[in-house]
């Protein structure tokens, strides 16, 4: 079967994080077969982070204009707040994202996809699938110290466990 350009740029990243083998031949077998990017997940929880810290971000204001005028925000009555935010992710979320991922990067000393990575097949009890988007959007969370975070409801590992971020988001 022959690789996808995108195969072989992830093959490339992988062979250059000289990772053990029990690690790295796990990794190649998924890249090969189509079910790991290291590109496409960096995307994912980039862009996961960024609209998680927004409509946070967002939710704050529209609940504080809300108490002002003696009302409830629109999701009161239930849904996700995600849905009634606006679609579009503003540039500073994005930034944002990208300094919080270069410091869990840089206190973990793996790419974020590779945390990811080991998240996904951690051995033990995940209490929903795992996706790319959901470690996104968690990372998010416990960042900003909202008390959630990816472990809530999957298996605990090293190094993930002992990263200590604070970085809240307020769209400028």
């Amino acid at each position: 079967m022959a690789l996808t350009p995108a195969q072989s740029r992830d093959l490339a990243t992988l062979h250059h994080l000289r990772l053990p083998l029990v690690v790295h031949g796990p990794i190649e077998h998924q890249i090969r077969m189509g079910h790991f990017s290291f590109a496409g997940n960096r995307k994912a929880i980039l862009h996961a982070m960024a609209r998680s810290a927004f409509v946070w971000a967002w939710a704050q204001e529209q609940e504080a204009q809300a108490s002002e005028r003696d009302a409830d925000p629109p999701w009161s009555a239930g849904g996700d707040i995600a849905d009634y935010a606006p679609k579009t992710t503003p540039v500073s979320a994005r930034r944002w994202a990208e300094d919080v991922v270069a410091e869990f990067e840089r206190q973990t000393q793996m790419p974020i996809e590779l945390l990811y990575w080991y998240a996904e097949n951690k051995e033990g009890r995940h209490e929903w699938t795992p996706t790319a988007d959901a470690f996104g959007w968690l990372l998010a969370m416990q960042a900003q110290g909202h008390g959630v975070s990816w472990f809530d409801g999957h298996p605990q590992f090293e190094p993930l466990a002992s990263v200590d971020i604070y970085r809240d988001y307020w769209p400028s």
